[in-house]
């Protein structure tokens, strides 16, 4: 009965010019005979075909790190809407100080009247009156109470938070950005681990059929030859749609075009340790609640939270308007009189709405001052718990990259020897494909742990609240560890 089997054919689907994904599923196309009894020659699995990505890529862009995290500090979407906020917010601090100044004001009317006015005696005239009236005046509302001071104070304390959220931000999308391209790297080493694992497939395969011609070897064994060639080869595909995915990933990071294609420098299974993971968990603390851009920005949103409440309760004492104007009026120009005026409004909204408009606005300006207070101390014991994570999994990764190199050494020793056993006679095929499938796990889980390691020092950086350019390239110095930004 002829021996059959399922070969892997890859269909390309495209949805759209520049969208989609590689779509791939098996299906049968060929039926083997044993040629050694029917004398067909033996049939080749189609090829796959490899693709980087459906995008078409038209410009070769070579990226390191240090690269990513200036092309984040520049064109990063969010880190330019943090700016536009903080600018925003500086602009209501003028504001606020502007309304605490007196305000001058001049007006010249001209105005001309004809018409029927009564006079003595019940009759009417008519009448045409010209009339000249230039005026500048000058007011000062003055709040006893500090109401205007208040405002300033918190219009000045919400732009130092926004100044501190431009840091969050840029912080944050550095630490993704950073987090992206190890994953590309990553993306790149699994193209190149599948591109070998390939090469040791048709060399395998190659050495079947050389068996099988000479009648040393079994058909079986080439089939299952051919197969793990298919596998390998999807495993290439594979990897090359994860290059894709990874790559778009950063372009919308960096605010790129997706016609440009990414080509990390350092491609290499390296690790960066960025944080002495044998800092204990307490020290690390100390620096985040201390340096964290989160916390300290809270913790301005929360004082200018308090002084919008003190600027509400001020309302309960009156304001004091103080006003003065001087003007000349008469027919014509050279007919005007001098006059003048000088005055003082107190004005109190103590009975405003029967007396409870004031309070309620009190009673939110605190409710919104205790809701940043909830605020803080959930944040505070968010970067807690970042912390704590981020050391573990450093620990563990870096305790794993260990484990792994010594699982591929062991691995690749084992397919060495299979192979070698398997052409000298004394070892079956089967031991030689369980000894490739085993060597591709544990290259993949090598590359995957080391990869896992340099993020887990990207997130504990984060933690802690020291991301920067200098230190997601270098690392955090020892004698910096301690310390606290400026």
């Amino acid at each position: 009965m002829p021996l059959q089997a399922i070969m892997i054919t890859l269909v390309i689907l495209f949805a759209g010019q520049a969208t989609g994904y590689l779509v791939a599923y098996a299906q049968p196309v060929s039926v083997y005979e044993d040629p050694l009894d029917t004398g067909e020659t033996f049939e080749k699995a189609p090829a796959i075909v490899h693709l980087k990505g459906i995008l078409t890529k038209t410009e070769a862009y070579p990226v390191d790190l240090p690269s990513v995290l200036k092309l984040v500090d520049e064109q990063n979407l969010l880190v330019q809407r943090s700016r536009f906020i903080k600018r925003r917010d500086k602009n209501r601090l003028y504001k606020s100080i502007a309304s605490s100044l007196p305000d001058i004001t001049g007006s010249f009317t001209q105005s001309r009247f004809r018409g029927a006015i009564q006079v003595f005696g019940g009759q009417t005239i008519d009448v045409i009156r010209p009339t000249i009236q230039s005026q500048l005046g000058a007011s000062w509302t003055i709040h006893p109470g500090g109401k205007r001071i208040y405002e300033m104070l918190a219009a000045r304390r919400r732009v130092k938070a926004a100044k501190l959220q431009v840091y969050e931000t840029r912080q944050a999308q550095m630490a993704r950005a950073a987090e992206e391209y190890y994953t590309l790297v990553e993306a790149y080493l699994n193209q190149e681990a599948a591109l070998k694992s390939l090469e040791e497939a048709e060399a395998q395969k190659a050495l079947n059929k050389a068996r099988l011609t000479v009648g040393v070897g079994t058909k079986l064994d080439l089939i299952r030859a051919e197969a793990q060639a298919a596998e390998r080869e999807l495993d290439l595909l594979q990897a090359e749609n994860q290059i894709a995915l990874a790559e778009q990933a950063l372009l919308r990071r960096l605010n790129l075009d997706t016609s440009i294609q990414l080509e990390p420098l350092d491609a290499d299974a390296v690790k960066h340790r960025l944080v002495d993971d044998t800092t204990s968990p307490d020290e690390l603390m100390k620096v985040a609640v201390t340096s964290h851009p989160s916390l300290e920005r809270l913790r301005q949103e929360l004082k200018a939270a308090s002084s919008d409440y003190k600027a509400v309760r001020s309302d309960i004492l009156p304001s004091i308007n103080l006003s003065t104007v001087v003007s000349r009026t008469g027919p014509q120009y050279n007919e005007t009189f001098y006059g003048r005026f000088a005055g003082v409004t107190a004005t109190t909204n103590l009975l405003e709405g029967l007396g409870m408009a004031v309070p309620a606005r009190m009673w939110e300006k605190r409710r919104d001052r205790d809701i940043k207070q909830t605020e803080l101390e959930e944040q505070l014991r968010t970067v807690q718990t970042a912390v704590v994570n981020g050391l573990l999994n450093s620990k563990t990764f870096n305790r794993s990259i260990d484990v792994t190199q010594k699982q591929y050494d062991a691995a690749n020793e084992g397919f060495r020897l299979a192979v070698g056993r398997y052409k000298a006679g004394v070892g079956i095929q089967l031991d030689v494909l369980n000894a490739q499938t085993d060597l591709i796990a544990a290259r993949s889980a090598l590359i995957q742990a080391t990869q896992n390691f340099n993020r887990a020092q990207v997130q504990l950086l984060e933690a802690i609240g020291r991301i920067s350019l200098e230190t997601l390239t270098q690392g955090l110095p020892p004698k910096q560890e301690g310390a606290t930004d400026q």
